[in-house]
């Protein structure tokens, strides 16, 4: 009795296992592996070369150089509002006496000439 019950389990774990591997061959049998890039490659940052699919040395320094140029510009874009405010309260200063920096935070107090 204990033989054919060990017997029984046994023929249903390898059905369930060739059973498995057969869904699993079927499910997946459309699934393409991605592009490895080999050789030169023509791309937003000119054309670079891939050795298995990662940039040669060479490669890897024309794209930092290319990121820091990018990053530079983004960098001076950004600046733009606060270096032109900075330069207008700077004319005004020199040009109006008596100019006051008003950009400041303002809170009611009860002493003071504002309460």
């Amino acid at each position: 009795m204990k033989r054919n019950i060990t017997i029984a389990i046994t023929m249903t774990v390898a059905i369930m296992i060739f059973a498995s591997q057969a869904v699993a061959q079927s499910n997946f049998k459309d699934l393409s592996l991605p592009e490895v890039w080999q050789g030169k490659k023509e791309t937003v940052f000119g054309k670079l070369a891939f050795d298995h699919g990662m940039p040669t040395a060479k490669s890897a320094d024309a794209l930092y150089e290319s990121l820091d140029a990018y990053r530079a510009t983004e960098l001076f874009l950004w600046s733009q509002p606060i270096v032109s405010f900075a330069k207008w309260r700077e004319e005004a200063r020199e040009k109006h006496v008596g100019f006051k920096n008003r950009a400041v935070l303002h809170t009611k107090t009860r002493s003071g000439p504002h309460s």
